[in-house]
Parts: structure tokens; sequence; C-alpha cells
């Protein structure tokens, strides 16, 4: 699912995944998705359309070539991808982007945990923590999560 063009309206919430920001969205923030695999940036997508306009790119060099037209306020991205992976994605863009970072990747590769470990960067592994990614994007956001009772 790239951004070009395509849409989710699962309910009249749902913001359009596009290049141009959709008319009457709930929310004016903008999330980039970054994944080599189709499914992982569609999953991505379905979770997160409703806290705001969801971008998605397939590696770190496609990401770079969308910040010239948009702001995102949220960059959710996957290590090991084709090209640039995530890291590389993350030492390329401008200074302010830094605190917007969340990686989501099932990475065993220890030089990359030690850098993100090092730059305290957030780390939601695949696939076990994709129950974390809404409330992590929300926290980025400034958007209250609903707390969920437990006993």
């Amino acid at each position: 699912m790239e951004a070009t063009g395509t849409s989710i309206h699962n309910d009249s919430r749902a913001c359009v995944i596009s290049e141009r920001p959709t008319p009457g969205c709930e929310r004016n923030k903008s999330i980039l998705i970054v994944d080599d695999s189709e499914s992982i940036r569609e999953l991505l997508s379905v979770l997160l359309h409703e806290d705001g306009i969801v971008y998605t790119a397939f590696n770190g060099l496609d990401a770079l070539s969308k910040f010239a037209a948009n702001h995102f306020d949220v960059i959710v991205t996957d290590i090991e991808m084709p090209v640039m992976n995530g890291i590389e994605l993350y030492n390329n863009v401008p200074p302010f982007y830094k605190d917007v970072f969340l990686f989501f990747s099932g990475t065993r590769n220890e030089g990359h945990i030690r850098y993100l470990t090092l730059n305290n960067l957030t780390l939601l592994r695949k696939p076990d923590d994709i129950l974390k990614m809404r409330p992590a994007v929300q926290q980025k956001l400034n958007i209250p999560f609903p707390k969920i009772a437990t006993k």
C-alpha cells in the first residue's frame, strides 16, 4: 500500500493515505511508515490511520524522497531494508526529526541493537510488540491513549 492515491475508508474518522492531507481528517498529524514488507506497511497503516495521515515508503531512500514535500510528526521504520536501512535513514534526516523515530524491527544484529541503545532510541520488536505500536505513536504525537483496566 503505497502513499500515492491509496485510501482507507473503514469509518468516518479515517484519513486518506495520500500525498495530500484529507479535508476533514480527524488529525492534522503525519506518520511515515518505512518498511520493505508491503504487508507490514499495510498492517501499520490500518493500525495508525485514526491518529494521523499515514504515508508509506519501502526503504530509507524512498522515505528521504518524501521529506521534500512533507513534514512528519512520527517516523516508524524497520531497520533491515535494502538500499538504505532504518539506521542510515535516521542518520540522514535533519536533526529536528531525531526525536520522532520509532524503530519496529525483528533485528538480532548486535551492532544495530547497540546503536539504538547508545542513542536512547525506541525499538519495538516484530511481531511481539505490535500491540505497543499505537500507544508509542500516540505518545510521540502527544495524543492521550485510553488505559485498559487490568485486574
